[in-house]
């Protein structure tokens, strides 16, 4: 009876152990993908308060809440009477391939709460507003920003108001393709106050002006990528396009495009011309730009020789740069080769050891004795001779 009580016990022991070690798996909230088919949606329901979105009724059509902070979803689908109201902070949201219409208002409102949203384009994806309602297509609140990235397209429409309305801070990036479509009588941005919108290497926005007037706006670059510059199309500026922002301006009825594209970069190489060691390297650089001449140190002249200057031509007779010297870039590329000279001629910071006379350097007489007894002979018979 004991040993059997005993083996018992071991054997609830041995299974208290396993289940010790066995891993645990635990999912915070807000964390795990939703996604929303938004084609199946029932108008007039109204989830629970505890679940990550909720659906009302809205104008004979429907509103769909997001209220999950930090929460991850995915809308997919096509629904002809549908606002999508991202409200809490930080809402990762990614659109695959959705078609969302709203009368009245906005398809997509980014309100306060909703401030660091991140809106992922998967396909095409159209969001559009139709009727004459004062919502644009998609629009932000003043401290609400939010960025549009991935590698798909955006067509925001605008109905009886703007396509895109920006009061805080929108950023594209990634390689997302953003069209806002302006509606009956309206252009396709508005930047409201202080709303700025940043856009990133590779992505782009283009912009359907149905105002009856030009409208002008203000963008920025998203990312740290260098060198670049702003590529617009149908679309002009008076600023340089290597700025870091430009002012762009988009004449009615015109479809402005703005965009960012790689500066061209050219080759730097350097050449020891029959001398030896390792030559400098220097990396491409895009025409116009600075670059400081490497030095001599450490380069090997060939028998009899020194190293005097940095030229464009091989025999010296391009453009000279002094170790050191500010090179300024042109539109090729650029081979500066090492100029060697004779030990004991002119030149090569080695002017020591040279004579002037009235200024000027003579090629003939050096500063050692015996030039120095030589020239005051020569004063010497000239004197003698008057």
């Amino acid at each position: 009876m004991q040993k059997r009580v005993l083996s018992i016990m071991l054997t609830l022991a041995m299974c208290l152990g396993l289940l010790a070690l066995a891993p645990v798996t635990a999912h915070a909230a807000g964390t795990d993908p939703v996604t929303i088919d938004v084609s199946t949606l029932t108008v007039a329901t109204n989830n629970s308060a505890n679940a990550a979105e909720s659906q009302w009724s809205y104008n004979s059509g429907q509103q769909l809440v997001l209220k999950t902070e930090g929460g991850n979803y995915t809308l997919t689908g096509t629904n002809a009477y549908l606002n999508v109201l991202p409200y809490a902070a930080n809402e990762n949201l990614t659109l695959s391939g959705v078609d969302i219409t709203c009368a009245n208002r906005g398809a997509l409102e980014l309100v306060a709460a909703g401030d660091g949203c991140t809106i992922t384009l998967v396909g095409d994806n159209v969001l559009r507003m139709t009727g004459t309602g004062s919502s644009p297509a998609i629009g932000s609140s003043e401290i609400c920003n939010f960025t549009i990235t991935g590698n798909g397209s955006l067509m925001a429409v605008g109905g009886g108001n703007y396509a895109l309305y920006v009061a805080a801070t929108c950023r594209i990036t990634g390689n997302a393709v953003v069209a806002a479509y302006g509606g009956s009588g309206k252009p396709g941005l508005y930047q409201a106050g202080g709303g700025s919108v940043l856009i990133g290497y590779n992505a782009s926005l283009t912009i359907i002006n149905n105002y009856s007037f030009s409208e002008t706006y203000t963008f920025g670059r998203a990312d740290a990528v260098v060198p670049h510059r702003w590529k617009l199309t149908n679309a002009t500026t008076a600023d340089p396009l290597t700025n870091d922002s430009i002012t762009v301006t988009v004449a009615s009825g015109q479809t402005g495009k703005v965009e960012r594209e790689p500066v061209p970069t050219y080759a730097v190489a350097y050449s020891l011309n029959s001398g030896g060691g390792t030559a400098p390297t220097e990396t491409a650089k895009p025409a116009g730009m600075t670059f400081t001449a490497a030095p001599a140190a450490g380069l090997t002249a060939p028998a009899g020789k020194r190293f005097k200057q940095w030229n464009t031509s091989a025999d010296g007779s391009g453009t000279a740069y002094a170790p050191g010297a500010t090179v300024i870039m042109p539109s090729n590329a650029l081979t500066l080769y090492a100029v060697w000279e004779d030990v004991g001629t002119g030149g090569g910071g080695d002017s020591g050891d040279y004579f002037k006379l009235w200024g000027k350097t003579t090629t003939y007489l050096k500063s050692n004795f015996w030039n120095w007894i030589l020239l005051i002979f020569l004063f010497g018979w000239i004197w003698m001779a008057f």
